[in-house]
């Protein structure tokens, strides 16, 4: 730079400062645009003053606080007074309490400034919450930013609803405050350009800067009517919250309020009913910045009236990127869009940022907290947490109470905020921040991964228990050792606890005891025959069938002789080739009938038995013989003159005494009887002999002469032999039924 150029920066120094030096009391800044807000509305040529007004705060008391009432929310103690006196050293002391602040009204507010006297405790957390009118719940647009410089901390917010009455201040950092202003905004309608104009002047403006010299009434000392329309020009733009308008004694219905930007495009139009007060109150929760204010009173028609505007305050915050007062400087380009807006510092310690005064740089993944010193709490999960609060904002490891994660997981519960469970571990115990079971594995053989489940057949912590031979193939579940594949001699899979019922056996009691086993009962895993064999006899196995003769239990009973051949069905007993002595196989109940025998009773019985009846399974005449006489053989017949049951009756009145063996009938004739073969009509009167074809022994026939003839001899034989012989023919004769004595054959009955 040449020294024609210095001299020149020095003379516009001089006379900028000569401009300062002239500036009337109060007033301060380029123009003298400037006020001073100091306690005794006096400040340097710089606008720095020893204490703010009670109305004012922050850097050169450019912004106006907000009156509020404040309370702890346990003992309702009123510590209003200790935050509003300015004094930093006068601080509260509480326990475990949140701050109430009631702002006495619903309004809009973007940030606040609090002195706390132990900034640390910032790291320990720090909340804020808002309520409406109310009470109810207004969220915010976004995370809350906190800039902290020494002992002072701003907290900066957007909120989803217009406005707001009550503030809630939390967290260890609040429990030593010292001092609380909430923001209404700088000034920033003051000196600034004011138009009216009139329905006759309508074509142009009247300058009238009275509107905006932050005296409520000085317009009145002016001769002028007023304006239909009333146009503000705040000469750059800002985040305007709130109006205050002050008019004259004019009646009318409402008034209509525009604001546009700096290239004139309306932001927003509201329409304020008018109570018939000289002031109108009027907010804003809109961010977006306004340069143009129009104001317009209308009567109950709708109408525009002339008023006279006596004041206009425009209170606002500076936007993003600029700071100071009226908001005329650039944040450096140090800290760009990150500098406190009422003095431009960046800040001395960042929260959720590494590089103060910047504060652009966010902290590493696992720190957190002012300048990022604080490590995240391995509560966390990866060690990962919200870099301003610390709280485990992507959940907790081992603990289950997202953010905070101060509560460890329930037993049986692990990992990420305890959603997983300990399902392979013994008791469901595990280590909350890995999973390892400690105290062993349930279903699972190696301690304490738990990764290989338990071999077959085995169960139970650490696979040490066998399953129970209950399941089939012994095979189980390997936790909870049901018999996961069916049971074995048991119905009533998984349990296994009900024995199959008599006549089932196996996997699930799905088959069916062997017929070969006595009453169909068998052993109810290995369908061994427990009660011995039916029709087999190498119990348990019954696979050697009953030799022939045998049945039943282990073959332990003979077939019935009533079988043939003594050959029966080996679990029945039923004579399956055929009775012996009964007709009606295989039951062979039925006797043969009379005259049956043998087979099934085929065969008929001999006619030498006595009434053909004979023994049904022998054929032997049981009841004698019929023309034999050896009983129950019958095979030697009759001696001659023997006959009937067993020869037993003798052949009478045939001749020769020759009769038929079975029948007794005389075959060769009859002696003495006239009607063979039966022989039962004795030979007439005079008649004798062979069927009585002889006549008497008077000698009148031939017969009866030599039958004479034969007397005679007879008689000279016995008297020569004697009279022994004579006894002895008369004997025989006797024997024969007839005796002859004299001419007359005597025919003697057998007894």
């Amino acid at each position: 730079m040449d020294f024609v150029s210095n001299l020149c920066v020095i003379y516009f120094l001089i006379q900028v400062n000569q401009i300062f030096a002239q500036c009337p009391q109060g007033m301060f800044g380029a123009n003298c645009k400037d006020m001073c807000h100091c306690d005794d509305y006096s400040c340097n040529t710089e606008g720095e003053c020893n204490t703010c007004n009670f109305l004012t705060f922050s850097y050169k008391c450019q912004y106006f606080n907000r009156f509020y009432e404040a309370k702890t929310d346990i003992a309702n103690i009123d510590i209003t007074d200790i935050l509003s006196d300015g004094n930093d050293s006068t601080c509260t002391s509480l326990t475990g309490e949140n701050i109430i602040i009631d702002l006495s009204g619903r309004f809009s507010v973007t940030w606040l400034r609090f002195v706390t006297s132990k900034p640390d405790d910032l790291q320990y957390g720090f909340n804020i919450t808002f309520q409406d009118d109310k009470s109810q719940s207004v969220n915010l647009s976004g995370n809350e930013t906190l800039i902290v410089v020494d002992k002072t901390i701003d907290v900066h917010f957007q909120l989803n609803s217009e406005f707001i009455q009550y503030i809630i201040l939390g967290g260890k950092v609040v429990q030593e405050m010292c001092t609380l202003f909430i923001s209404s905004g700088q000034l920033v309608s003051l000196g600034k350009t004011a138009y009216y104009s009139t329905p006759s002047t309508d074509t142009f403006k009247i300058l009238f800067p009275e509107a905006l010299d932050f005296e409520e009434f000085t317009s009145e000392k002016y001769n002028v009517d007023g304006g239909t329309l009333w146009e503000i020009d705040l000469e750059s733009s800002y985040i305007v919250q709130n109006f205050q308008i002050y008019f004259d004694d004019a009646v009318f219905s409402r008034a209509v309020i525009e604001a546009s930007d700096s290239g004139g495009t309306l932001i927003y139009t509201r329409i304020v009913e008018y109570y018939q007060k000289r002031y109108i109150l009027f907010y804003s929760s809109v961010t977006t910045p306004v340069r143009y204010i129009n104001f317009i009173a209308e009567d109950a028609n709708n109408s525009s009236l002339t008023i006279l505007l006596h004041e206009l305050k425009a209170f606002g915050e500076c936007p993003e990127g600029s700071w100071g007062v009226q908001c005329r400087e650039n944040c450096s380009s140090d800290c760009p869009e990150s500098c406190r807006f009422d003095d431009g510092l960046c800040t001395k310690y960042c929260l959720g940022y590494s590089d103060p005064p910047k504060c652009q740089t966010v902290c590493n993944i696992g720190t957190w907290g002012v300048n990022c010193s604080n490590p995240c709490s391995n509560r966390c999960l990866n060690q990962t947490c919200d870099r301003i609060t610390g709280k485990c904002n992507k959940g907790c490891l081992g603990y289950k109470d997202t953010p905070d994660c101060t509560i460890e997981c329930d037993t049986g519960s692990w990992g990420i905020n305890c959603a997983s469970n300990c399902s392979k571990c013994f008791n469901s115990t595990c280590n909350s921040l890995t999973g390892l079971c400690d105290q062993g594995c349930l279903g699972y053989r190696d301690p304490p991964d738990c990764s290989i489940e338990c071999d077959t057949g085995t169960w139970g912590v650490n696979c040490s228990s066998q399953c129970s031979d209950k399941c089939f193939n012994k095979s189980c579940d390997s936790i909870t050792s049901k018999c996961a594949h069916g049971c074995l001699g048991f119905s009533d899979p998984p349990d296994c606890t009900t024995k199959c019922d008599t006549g089932t056996w196996g996997v699930n009691c799905s088959s069916q005891c062997s017929d070969r086993c006595f009453n169909q009962s068998c052993d109810s895993r290995t369908s061994k025959c427990t009660q011995g064999c039916l029709g087999f006899n190498d119990p348990p196995d019954c696979t050697t069938k009953c030799d022939t003769g045998t049945w039943g239990v282990n073959c332990s009973s003979q077939c019935s002789d009533t079988c043939f051949n003594q050959s029966c069905d080996s679990i029945t007993s039923k004579c399956t080739h055929g009775c012996l002595g009964f007709s009606d196989p295989p039951d062979c109940t039925t006797k043969c009938d009379t005259g049956t025998w043998g087979v099934n009773c085929s065969n008929q019985c001999s006619n030498r038995c006595f009434n053909q009846s004979c023994d049904s399974i022998t054929g032997k005449c049981n009841q004698g013989c019929s023309g034999y006489s050896d009983t129950p053989d019958c095979t030697i017949e009759c001696d001659t003159g023997l006959w009937g049951r067993n020869c037993a009756s003798n052949c009478t009145n045939c001749f020769n005494s020759k009769c038929n063996s079975r029948s007794g009938l005389c075959d060769q004739g009859c002696l003495g009887y006239s009607d063979p073969p039966s022989c039962t009509t004795e030979c007439g009167s005079g008649y004798w002999g062979l069927n009585c074809t002889y006549q008497s022994c008077d000698g009148k026939s031939e017969s009866q002469s030599l039958s004479r003839e034969a007397t005679i001899a007879i008689a000279v034989s016995l008297s020569l032999f004697g009279l022994i012989v004579v006894v002895v023919v008369f004997v025989v004769l006797k024997n024969k039924g007839i005796a002859c004595f004299g001419t007359t054959a005597l025919v003697v009955p057998q007894n």
